[in-house]
């Protein structure tokens, strides 16, 4: 997994030229390895542990030090031990987190769409697909049939949160019909709004209300209404103006890469009970 390392060496001969490379100079090949040498002794060195934050966003990222963080930050921590870079993650709210970030006070966000973070630095990997699935209350027989079926519904959303250009534009038309929700488990403040009869429709990643439907059972109360008709890249997304950013973002890129290749990433996909998006 660690691609980027130098191969291991022997001692150059006398004379400044290795055998296999005639007319290379010594002290080419010597700046060559140092140069590699640094970049890697950078990285390693840099703001160590690796801070990344979000709000509790399962299957993605679920509760810190619990032994199932979610995929995505198992994922990290697999791809950046590798380079001796511990990942710490911490859970706050979604706009605490972007702030966090963008103040410094953070490497990375994940779970973000490109519209959540557009200055943020985003690698070319995704760690997964998001689709907007929505949950009505069990005797509601509504089912999402495009924008326009949300017309006279209230519609619950999580304050920070992009939802993809097919059901922002009904928010933006609709702000009077949309109930905002925020604080470390927003998901769940809206399936209490949903229970209670102040909101309507709730929408979420389908993944997440997946997971949270079967580990919460919410199955009994909720029941899901239908999902949009497009799939976002959701990403790690690392803080924009720092310094190690775009090399992180590589690093992550050619991780997942790696565990998809050697069928890591299948398997860590199989205990959240997942497959892969690709």
């Amino acid at each position: 997994m660690d691609g980027a390392s130098p191969p291991a060496g022997h001692p150059w001969p006398p004379g400044g030229c290795h055998p296999a490379s005639p007319g290379v100079p010594l002290v080419t090949r010597h700046v060559l390895f140092a140069l590699v040498a640094a970049a890697l002794a950078s990285l390693a060195s840099a703001a160590e542990p690796l801070t990344v934050v979000a709000d509790e966003y399962c299957p993605y990222n679920c509760v810190p030090g619990s032994a199932a963080p979610g995929y995505g930050i198992e994922l990290l921590t697999k791809v950046f031990a590798a380079k001796g870079i511990a990942v710490e993650y911490r859970a706050m709210k979604w706009d605490d987190a972007l702030k966090a970030a963008r103040a410094g006070e953070a490497s990375a966000v994940i779970g973000a769409l490109k519209a959540d973070a557009p200055d943020f630095v985003f690698p070319a990997q995704e760690i997964g697909l998001s689709r907007n699935g929505f949950i009505v209350r069990k005797d509601d027989g509504w089912r999402y049939a495009g924008p326009k079926s949300l017309d006279g519904r209230r519609l619950g959303v999580i304050e920070g949160y992009a939802y993809g250009a097919e059901v922002e534009g009904w928010i933006k038309a609709h702000p009077a019909s949309v109930v905002r929700s925020g604080g470390a488990d927003p998901l769940l403040l809206q399936v209490g709004n949903l229970l209670q009869g102040t909101v309507d429709v709730v929408v979420e990643d389908a993944s997440v209300l997946a997971y949270v439907g079967m580990k919460d059972r919410l199955w009994s109360r909720v029941a899901p209404a239908g999902m949009a008709g497009s799939a976002d890249p959701l990403y790690v997304a690392f803080a924009p103006g720092a310094p190690h950013s775009k090399e992180y973002a590589r690093v992550l890129a050619e991780g997942i890469a790696a565990m998809r290749a050697s069928g890591e990433l299948a398997a860590l996909l199989k205990r959240y009970g997942l497959k892969d998006w690709r």
